[in-house]
């Protein structure tokens, strides 16, 4: 065995083309088996998903009807819920790049502090599609509500309903959420421009919570005798203000949610809530899944989707009810 050996060695280094023969081919199979070794990893198969909070109605119906078009396509679902911790998040969406993710949907706890795990996801070529909710930094597409114009359309059914002189109050999303900023802006500066009568009582953040919202409220109707009105950013905290306005038997206040979930359908049919604001979740989730699926195939789309609000008041709620 010895004498085959050194036979072997030295026709291989008489050889120089069989010689460098042998080195391609070895060098062929560790890089084969380094790329087989990384069969644990997702690649472009496989879709992280990572929700803010499941608790928000509005968005675990995003996310359910997100996962749902998925399965039906094959595609495999990394599902994360942050339970509105930042830094659960950040940890999450690590995770996911560990495990190999190439496409990452995220609904962002905070637009600001994810920034660095985005810029971090956008230099390893890990494509990020934002649903829902915009990011302050970063590369990414995103999927979105017309937020403003739904506060718009808040302000103007107040502006059209309040009496002379009215007053109302004002329920605000989370500090530096784009979409609840954006809703604010709208709902603030129409009804200022049509009914410069009204005075804005208050503005304080309910961060999408009802049990804020009801605290809110009834602190509210301890300290302001007359108020005629109360808009808040989604449909969560409207109903709390209605549960705080049922307590105190406080009656005939104008109250406007946005989100149309089905507590807020049954309380505009009830007459308890004056308007909700439909932005289809099925629209979203399915306008999400279309681009992450581009993203996968490697085609990362350039441009994002807006979705649009439709006002539902007691005349049309019938329609949307389950």
């Amino acid at each position: 065995m010895e004498r085959v050996k050194v036979i072997r060695g030295d026709y291989l280094m008489r050889n120089s083309k069989a010689w460098w023969a042998v080195v391609f081919l070895s060098l062929l199979v560790v890089a084969m088996l380094l790329l087989g070794g990384c069969g644990g990893q997702s690649g472009d198969k496989t879709v992280a998903y990572l929700n803010y909070n499941d608790d928000d109605g509005f968005c675990k119906l995003i996310s359910d009807e997100f996962q749902a078009k998925a399965k039906a396509d094959g595609t495999e679902v990394l599902y994360y819920d942050a339970s509105n911790d930042v830094a659960k998040q950040i940890d999450q969406m690590n995770e996911a790049m560990d495990k190999g993710v190439r496409t990452i949907v995220l609904l962002a706890v905070d637009p600001d502090l994810i920034v660095p795990t985005v810029e971090k996801a956008n230099a390893k070529g890990v494509n990020v599609i934002t649903v829902n909710r915009s990011l302050n930094g970063g590369k990414f597409v995103g999927v979105y509500s017309d937020d403003k114009t739904a506060g718009v359309k808040q302000a103007e059914y107040m502006a059209e309903h309040l009496p002379q002189g009215g007053k109302v109050c004002y329920l605000r999303g989370p500090n530096g959420a784009n979409d609840a900023g954006n809703r604010e802006e709208g709902f603030i500066s129409t009804l200022k421009q049509k009914r410069p009568d009204v005075q804005i009582l208050d503005e304080t953040i309910g961060a999408w919570s009802g049990t804020n919202a009801m605290k809110i409220t009834s602190v509210w109707l301890s300290i302001f005798p007359q108020i005629d009105g109360i808009a808040a950013a989604n449909d969560s905290m409207a109903l709390g203000a209605i549960a705080a306005l049922k307590a105190s038997g406080r009656q005939g206040v104008i109250v406007c949610g946005i989100d149309a979930v089905d507590d807020a359908l049954k309380a505009v049919a009830a007459g308890d809530q004056a308007i909700t604001m439909k932005q289809d979740p099925i629209e979203e989730a399915d306008a999400t899944y279309d681009l992450a699926k581009q993203a996968m195939s490697g085609k990362m789309p350039t441009e994002g989707y807006t979705a649009q609000f439709t006002v539902i008041t007691k005349d049309n709620v019938s329609q949307y009810l389950h």
